[in-house]
């Protein structure tokens, strides 16, 4: 652990596991980058879920890898379900956060996600932390739209009004669209306010092509056409939908081979691809860790965003655009969501659906027909240049160093 007497450091607070790839592969990342050489300490408190727990000695090797970045964990357990769960989690964080900012001299929350943003702003309403919210969206509209939750159930009402008084009243958000950035103007919001998409390392997420030729020989595919989709089914995501989606794109291409890679259970997809009559010698369902992604993209021909175009949706930045373009990827996504639709449209590195429909496939043949047909080693530079230019981590690396040194000018 740091000196206790340190003045530099700030509190991070998150509802992920701390190697959820959500958190791990972002915010973790850009902590590394900007503490190279270490001038702050981060002090991370997060729920852990059981599948991201390893054994004690991989713990430990962790521990020791983050702290040559400054990193600490803080870790605890992680409650699914109820409102009293969630709120004895609120709990729990509260008293360890007024102890490690009280004993390290924080002067500062910055949080993940308007979940652990809610619950950052109320810390930092007990504590006179300044609240740093980062990924700012309206995931109460985000659960209300895609049917979760109800607009009169009191999760929704509860999150919704603290989404709201956050945004007005946090010292620093970064969000990942313009959308949202003019909504917080509308509200006059008193933070400082950063538009940072859902970045990628582009380090880490790049084109393999001996990886391309291993998967494809595994998988016995040759060089079938592959659209790959790399995420949930389901609550904030489409379903069944993907699958019959799917079944539309082959329909033209009778060839097409699809590669899933979800946390969700294996059987439940294999009998959505069932039920959209896709054979199983056409789909391989799989999942794989962070570092093992961009073999996998490299592998495929397209990506899929299976993110419905609801009206919420445009605030939204799915981080999956950002490593299928740096793998070289181009992308189906639907009008409305975040701005992947815009660069998708304006750099040719993507097809924009109206829906998210077998006949929304085949009205949009000839833009798809385009990419698949373009040499290879254009499109991939195409993917890329485009990728590093809308979500390279330098872009949040930048605008938190920006912030950091504002609340430690003399770090």
């Amino acid at each position: 652990m740091p000196d206790e007497k340190s003045t530099r450091s700030i509190l991070i607070f998150s509802q992920n596991s701390f190697r959820d790839p959500l958190f791990y592969g972002t915010v973790i990342v850009y902590l590394k980058a900007i503490n190279q050489p270490k001038r702050y300490a981060f002090h991370v408190i997060s729920y852990e879920q059981p599948e991201f727990v390893r054994s004690a000695e991989e713990e430990k090797q962790l521990d020791e890898e983050l702290a040559t970045y400054g990193i600490y964990r803080y870790p605890l357990t992680w409650g699914a379900g109820s409102l009293v769960r969630k709120l004895r989690e609120l709990f729990q964080g509260f008293f360890l956060a007024r102890r490690i900012a009280k004993q390290y001299n924080c002067n500062s929350i910055f949080a993940l996600a308007n979940i652990a943003g809610a619950f950052s702003y109320i810390i930092s309403k007990f504590t006179g932390l300044k609240c740093i919210v980062f990924t700012y969206e309206p995931h109460s509209e985000f659960m209300r739209d895609c049917g979760v939750w109800s607009e009169k159930s009191l999760k929704y009402k509860l999150l919704h009004y603290l989404e709201r008084k956050m945004g007005v009243g946090s010292a620093y958000i970064a969000t990942g669209t313009t959308h949202m950035v003019e909504r917080l103007k509308e509200w006059k919001s008193r933070a400082k306010v950063y538009r940072v998409p859902s970045c990628i390392d582009e380090n880490l997420f790049v084109f393999h092509p001996e990886k391309r030729t291993a998967i494809r020989q595994q998988l016995n595919i040759g060089e079938r056409p592959v659209f790959i989709y790399a995420g949930k089914f389901g609550d904030l995501y489409y379903k069944e939908e993907i699958a019959f989606l799917c079944a539309g794109i082959q329909k033209l291409y009778a060839d097409a081979f699809f590669i899933i890679l979800t946390p969700n259970p294996h059987n439940e997809i294999e009998a959505m691809f069932r039920k959209a009559e896709i054979a199983a010698t056409d789909v391989w369902i799989g999942r794989c860790q962070l570092q093992e992604m961009p073999h996998w993209l490299s592998a495929a021909d397209m990506g899929i965003v299976a993110v419905p175009p609801l009206p919420s949706q445009k605030f939204r930045s799915p981080i999956k655009v950002g490593e299928y373009l740096a793998c070289g990827l181009p992308y189906l996504v639907c009008k409305g969501v975040s701005e992947d639709d815009r660069w998708a449209t304006k750099y040719n590195v993507g097809v924009v659906l109206n829906d998210f429909t077998p006949e929304a496939i085949l009205n949009n043949r000839e833009q798809i027909d385009q990419l698949l047909q373009t040499p290879k080693t254009d499109l991939r530079a195409r993917c890329r240049e485009t990728g590093i230019a809308y979500r390279s981590k330098k872009i949040a690396v930048q605008a938190f160093s920006e912030i950091f040194n504002e609340l430690y000018p003399q770090a």
